[in-house]
């Protein structure tokens, strides 16, 4: 079977494009009909970057526009009855200038000129290069309630400028003008529509419209971007059949595969609607074809790199620490579990500085709506095993590389060896890492007093490597240690703590006869499998026997 690529929207903005090459478009259009037919109100509308609020704002462009050939077939062609034409002013913020705020006024002002000279506008007023008199201008211009004002990405001139005060001042300072200005000439306006990644209560967006309708955490709109798990299952079945061919694997190991890497993001209040990450499905359908699977794709793409650094670097005593342990991990611990955060957090900052850690790391993505905790909170943290894998690589890479010495084990394990080595199943080369994860951890913890402990060290360091891993994991009549998955291998390690005193060869034969009594593995993915008993001892701190039991192989 072989799905055709050139159907799947790669990260095509422009629904204009989309739909006359006649590429895949997931129809959300019945919630767009009902965003659209709010004729009193501005509306906002947030979420992280790469999920689709560009295509948004271009589907409502389009359909303001009356390019309703566009809509043929979709779920608001019945719906839509609106006759008038309009005239569409986007704005698309993100794709400015920002080297510097006159660049940025520049580029704003210029936006403004085309759309002037586009519908033949003649402004009735000399407004010079100040956006805010232009905008009046036009909508003097234009007439009440035939102006269609779209802003994608309002917050990019705000975050451009974060670490520079004066110029972010500048730059709210026109911002602050120019909604001041739409508030004022609000009877021209018949939609409104803003995006953003974050919300800022104090830019004079929110303020200067005492009725804006935010949307953000609306249950309703949870499924606003993103794709749900009915909408993989209904336009992208052929190409998860094609990857699980490619794979040599199931359709539902694919699916499955697929849900724990890229789904778990959640954006409204009730914590009820999840959503898959549109730019990781895509780009993991696309590059499967080449054998490519599950990579980081949205984690790894650049932006808000620096925020994230800066959130994993603010851990309890740090810099004293020269080594991995427990105490040094319990951070990214509790994004695992997930951190209680008022939702009023989320919209009580007057600019990013301001905003809290946990808040930030949501907005842009890092982490998202786990549970509702009463009527008012919610528990955040990790949403899937792609944003587990990036963070604990940029925590080990901004934070813990940096203090190890020269000779800590840890250093002595290369990850893209480690990577081939699960792929190629090489026995030796990963017991030999695990054996360097024991040795890293320090000497004077209390790690090696329980294997519950060791446990749990073992499986972070698995993740810091970019390990698809879990630990308790049920499987077969009980729960195994550690597992870790590659494309088509799969691994259970039993982990058994040595004590001096201890017969060594009975608690070997006691932990073989466990991993085969209790089928561990035997009952998950159809993948070859691969089982290892560990015995590390509590005096020598260190791996001191192995055991590969049979392997069971595809």
């Amino acid at each position: 079977m072989v799905a055709d690529l050139n159907k799947l929207p790669n990260g095509i903005s422009d629904f204009d494009t989309l739909r006359k090459e006649q590429r895949i478009y997931v129809d959300k259009t019945d919630l767009i009909y009902k965003i659209a037919s709010n004729n009193a109100q501005p509306i906002f509308f947030s979420r992280p970057r790469r999920f689709g609020k560009s295509l948004l704002v271009s589907t409502f462009e389009c359909l303001f526009l009356r390019k309703l050939e566009l809509f043929k077939g979709l779920k608001i062609e019945p719906l839509w009855k609106d006759t008038k034409q309009y005239c569409v002013l986007h704005l698309d913020f993100s794709a400015m200038d920002f080297t510097s705020v006159e660049e940025f006024k520049k580029a704003f002002n210029n936006d403004l000129d085309v759309f002037i000279s586009r519908h033949k506008l003649v402004l009735n007023r000399d407004a010079g290069e100040s956006v805010s008199e232009k905008f009046i201008g036009i909508c003097d211009a234009v007439g009440d309630k035939k102006l269609v004002l779209l802003i994608d990405e309002y917050d990019a001139p705000l975050t451009a400028f974060m670490n520079n005060k004066e110029q972010f001042e500048k730059a709210r300072t026109i911002l602050s003008s120019f909604y001041q200005a739409v508030k004022s000439r609000y009877k021209a306006v018949r939609f409104m529509f803003i995006t953003g990644i974050t919300r800022y209560s104090n830019t004079s967006i929110f303020s200067a419209f005492n009725n804006l309708l935010d949307l953000s955490l609306n249950p309703a709109y949870g499924a606003l971007l993103g794709y749900t798990q009915s909408e993989i299952d209904t336009y992208f079945k052929e190409y998860l059949e094609a990857a699980a061919k490619v794979l040599n694997t199931t359709y539902e190991d694919v699916s499955k595969n697929l849900k724990e890497h890229y789904d778990g993001y959640c954006f409204e209040r009730k914590a009820k609607v999840h959503v898959y990450n549109t730019w990781s499905v895509i780009n993991f359908l696309y590059d499967v074809a080449d054998s490519s699977c599950f990579s980081s794709y949205w984690g790894a793409s650049g932006a808000y790199t620096s925020l994230v650094n800066n959130y994993l670097k603010d851990f309890k005593n740090c810099n004293k620490t020269k080594t991995l342990s427990l105490e040094l991990l319990e951070r990214l611990k509790e994004l695992d579990d997930g951190i209680v955060v008022q939702f009023d957090a989320i919209n009580r900052a007057s600019n990013p500085m301001d905003m809290e850690p946990v808040v930030m790391m949501y907005q842009a993505g890092y982490l998202t709506i786990k549970k509702t905790v009463g009527p008012n909170a919610a528990r955040f943290g990790i949403p899937n095993l792609e944003l587990q894998s990036y963070l604990y690589q940029n925590f080990y890479d901004s934070v813990i590389k940096n203090t190890l010495n020269r000779e800590s084990p840890i250093l002595k394990i290369n990850i893209d060896i480690l990577a081939e080595a699960l792929i190629e199943h090489d026995s030796k080369c990963i017991l030999e890492s695990i054996d360097f994860m024991v040795k890293g951890i320090p000497t004077d913890t209390k790690i090696f007093n329980d294997e519950n402990s060791l446990r749990e060290i073992i499986y972070r360091e698995f993740l810091i490597l970019g390990a698809n891993v879990d630990r308790e994991c049920l499987s077969g009549s009980g729960r195994a240690d550690i597992i870790v998955k590659s494309d088509i291998n799969y691994y259970v390690f039993e982990l058994k703590l040595y004590r001096e005193g201890d017969n060594l060869d009975n608690l070997m034969s006691k932990a073989i006869e466990q991993v085969e009594n209790r089928n561990y593995g035997i009952d998950r993915f159809k993948k070859n499998l691969y089982r290892y008993v560990v015995i590390i001892s509590k005096e020598q701190k260190q791996v001191i026997k192995t055991f590969e039991l049979p392997s069971i192989e595809l």
